[in-house]
Parts: C-alpha cells; sequence; structure tokens
C-alpha cells in the first residue's frame, strides 16, 4: 500500500513538470457559485448577445501596448480562417461583432496543445467524410449545459453539431443498422448531441452505467471538467491507504478520476472504438481576481492555482489523447497585463471579467460561439493534414493499440488492483463486456461493497 501511495506521488508530482515543459515546448514549436455578474441564467436568448468588437485579421495580441491590451485592432470586413471553417449559412452567427472578443487564426492555432493519436479522430472524420449521421457525446458540467448563456439552446455543444450538420450533411441512410432494424446512429439525417447527467470526472465515474447503456451509436466523446474537477471534495474510491498529502491535493482527486474515465472510455465500443477528445473549455476565474479571500488563497497556493489543467495535459499526452484547450490562451490574453487589467474590459477585450458572466466561470453566448469555433477550426485542421499526410509517414508504433487491440498502458494514478475492479473487470466482471461496478444502483449495493472489501 505504501509503495503504491509513493508511487502515485512521486509519478503525480513528475507528472506536472513533465506536463509544463510539454507544453512550453509545443508552443515554442507552433507556436456553481451564484451568478453575480453580467447575465443571469434565463435572461434573453445568448444568440442576441453582442459586441462591438472586430476581426483582427491575423493580427496578434503581442502587438497592443504591454501594459494594457484596451486599443481594439480596426475592423476587417471578412477573415479567411472564418471563411474556410465555417459554411456561408453560418458565418453571420460567428460575425466578430457577435463574439465576446475577436478571435484570430493565431489564437485558434493555439488551443491544440496535445495533438495525441489522431487515429480515431481521423476514422470519426471519415465518417463525416462518408455522409454518415453521428452522435456526439457531450460529458461536461455547468458550461456544457451553457449556464449563462440561456441553456442548451446557446451552448456550445448545440453550436457544433449544428456546425456538423452544415459542414458534413448527413443521412440516416448510411448509419448502421442492428439486428432488429433499428437504427444505432442518429434518427434522422441529421448529426445529434447527447449529455450525461453529471458534473465531473468522479460522477461520471460513479454512474458509468448512463455512457455504457446509452442506446444507439457513440462516434465522439467530448470531456469537459476543467472547472468542475477543482471541486471534487474527496477520493472514497481508493482500495488503498487514502491518507497523506497526496490525497489532500485537489490535482491527485481530478488526475484519479480523469484517468479512470479516460481508460474506461478507451475500451468502450458503441458499436465502434469511440473518438475521444478533451476540452478544456474554461477556467475558474475567482482565484486570480482581487482581493484574495480565504478560498483564494487556498487556490494561489496550490500548484496550479487550483486548475487541474497542467496535471491533465499530463494524462491525456501519455495516453495519446486529443486535447483542445480555450483556457490556455485565453487566460495568458487576460492575463498578460497584471490583475487590474484582467478584470477590465475597458482597458483588455480579453479580460477574464469580459469572458465570464460571474465571479466563477460561465461564458454567455457570444462565448460559446468561441468555443465552438475553437472545436471547428481543430476538426477543419485535423482533416486537412489527414488528406495532405501520407499513411507511409507514421511509424508501426504510432498505431492506436487501444483502439485495434484493447491494449492501455500501465496506470498512472490506479493501482493495479484499482484497475483491475473498476476498469478491466476481470473474472466474473469480464473484459469489454461493461459490466461495470454501478455505485448509484442500491440493488447492487452489497454487491460492489462485497468486492470493494475484498480487494482491500
Amino acid at each position: 500500500s505504501s509503495v503504491c501511495i509513493m508511487r502515485g506521488r512521486g509519478g503525480f508530482v513528475a507528472g506536472l513538470m513533465i506536463g509544463f515543459v510539454l507544453g512550453s515546448l509545443r508552443s515554442t514549436l507552433f507556436g456553481s457559485l451564484p451568478c453575480t455578474g453580467k447575465e443571469e441564467e434565463g435572461s434573453a436568448p445568448a444568440s442576441l448577445a453582442t459586441s462591438d468588437q472586430s476581426i483582427v485579421g491575423n493580427a496578434t495580441i503581442s502587438s497592443l501596448p504591454p501594459a494594457s491590451v484596451s486599443a481594439v485592432p480596426p475592423s476587417s470586413s471578412s477573415s479567411s480562417f472564418l471563411e474556410e471553417i465555417m459554411p456561408e449559412s453560418l458565418r453571420e452567427l460567428y460575425r466578430t461583432d457577435r463574439l465576446t472578443f475577436p478571435v484570430t487564426r493565431s489564437m485558434l492555432r493555439r488551443s491544440r496543445p496535445i495533438v495525441g493519436n489522431t487515429q480515431r479522430m481521423r476514422t470519426y472524420l471519415n465518417k463525416l467524410r462518408a455522409g454518415r449521421c453521428t452522435t456526439v457525446l457531450f460529458m461536461g458540467g455547468s458550461v456544457t449545459r451553457g449556464h449563462g448563456a440561456g441553456g442548451h439552446g446557446g451552448a456550445y455543444p448545440k453550436l457544433f453539431v449544428d456546425w456538423l450538420n452544415a459542414r458534413y450533411p448527413c443521412t440516416a441512410a448510411a448509419a448502421t443498422v442492428d439486428a432488429n432494424n433499428e437504427s444505432m446512429a442518429a434518427a434522422s439525417d441529421r448529426h445529434v448531441a447527447k449529455l450525461t447527467n453529471a458534473q465531473n470526472s468522479q460522477t461520471h465515474f460513479t454512474i458509468w452505467s448512463q455512457v455504457a447503456d446509452m442506446s444507439g451509436d457513440i462516434d465522439l466523446v467530448l470531456i469537459e471538467f476543467n472547472v468542475n474537477d477543482e471541486f471534487i471534495p474527496d477520493l472514497p474510491h481508493v482500495l488503498e491507504d487514502n491518507e497523506g498529502p497526496a490525497y489532500e491535493m485537489k490535482e491527485y482527486k481530478s488526475c484519479w478520476y480523469t484517468e479512470a474515465l479516460l481508460r474506461r472510455l478507451l475500451l468502450l465500443r458503441k458499436p465502434d472504438p469511440v473518438a475521444v477528445l478533451t476540452f478544456n473549455a474554461d477556467y475558474a476565474g475567482d482565484s486570480w481576481r482581487p482581493p484574495i479571500t480565504p478560498r483564494d488563497r487556498h487556490s494561489r497556493n496550490s500548484l496550479s492555482r487550483g486548475s487541474p489543467e497542467p496535471a491533465k495535459l499530463w494524462i491525456s499526452a501519455l495516453y495519446e489523447v486529443p486535447c483542445v484547450s480555450a483556457s490556455l490562451w485565453m487566460l495568458a490574453l487576460a492575463s498578460r497585463g497584471g490583475g487590474t487589467s484582467q478584470f477590465s474590459p475597458r482597458r483588455n477585450p480579453y479580460a477574464t471579467s469580459a469572458w465570464h458572466t460571474d465571479n466563477c466561470c460561465h461564458p454567455d453566448g457570444s462565448g460559446h460561439r468561441i468555443l465552438s469555433m475553437i472545436l471547428a477550426y481543430n476538426f477543419v485542421e485535423e482533416e486537412r493534414v489527414m488528406l495532405e499526410q501520407d499513411d507511409a509517414d507514421l511509424a508501426t508504433v504510432e498505431r492506436d493499440l487501444t483502439a485495434e487491440e484493447g491494449l492501455l498502458r500501465d496506470p498512472l494514478y490506479l493501482s493495479d488492483e484499482e484497475d483491475a475492479m473498476y476498469i478491466r473487470n476481470y473474472g466474473r466482471y469480464g473484459a469489454f463486456q461493461q459490466d461495470y461496478l454501478d455505485f448509484t444502483d442500491p440493488n447492487k449495493k452489497q454487491e460492489w461493497e462485497d468486492t470493494i472489501v475484498k480487494n482491500e
């Protein structure tokens, strides 16, 4: 038990250090709390939200004054990158004066910190190119559900799937059919979005049956827990002694459940191996806001101001899961002029308080259009590289063994016993049968309690 703890703690600290190095290297090479802010939940539809900023073209924020970024670049009548990624029917919606702040191609390029293994993502793109209707599962918290944006209608999951339908029209006839002649994909001639009823990686771990037992195909899964994983209260599912400084850290709790969730998703077949993408859509702004409260002080004394993102990037890198991040470059632009500028939209159009609708997080409808644009850009870029790349450029070692053979790397945070019980489920739980322990089923409470006792 003590060996497992030391391994977890040592791997955790080393992981953070490696994650920062990986993020810096790639940048160099490739260049709910109560709402008290500008928009309350249930306000006017988010699609009507506007801003008076305009497209920057391909200028970068570095051209703005260092101490203040109040100068909004001159307006441009069109943007080539917007024309490249947005179908004509959607361009009016993504016009720059309908976004929270100007977005440039260089900003979008900074939103892919982990390229990862793209085999699953390209399989999904080939489904789109073949005209197959697909199902996208969004696993996230209040940001994913559109809190601050008027609900699902103004949130990025709907906007992204609307983009899929505009750019990749599909027909249900191209969908797979099961033995009962029922469609296993979207039921109509459209791509569809599905959402789970959980908030973070811990709750998705405990109600995994929502995913495993979901009817129909699942083609793509987007995971968005960058804010909510900061609030995971405890780590009750660890089978080893869960006392010590490592287990007290928010980041460690997030890492344990994130890894468990990724390992389950990589083994999931619905009916094909699902494409998995982590999406860091937002960051908690209150830990950056003056004056400092006792809660903020605790976050500021943590390794990354309470944010689990640096550690999650390391996990994504080692599991080769592609990662898209809005928060990395947005937070950098928001804070580059200092604390005063970070919460002054007049001085800095990229300010944290311009992006959030309350003291915690939650972009408004115009911000969700930016999130949808970020996802769209990364899929278009991946498609471009896929079409230009010769398969001969890939080494044999780059094959996705998790998709082809169900072969997972050794766990980073889970012990072998935890992996066997919660992920692989050998013995009576059966590998690949998706018969995971369901902690929400009262009829199985005695069963999983007995199983945990046996493995302790």
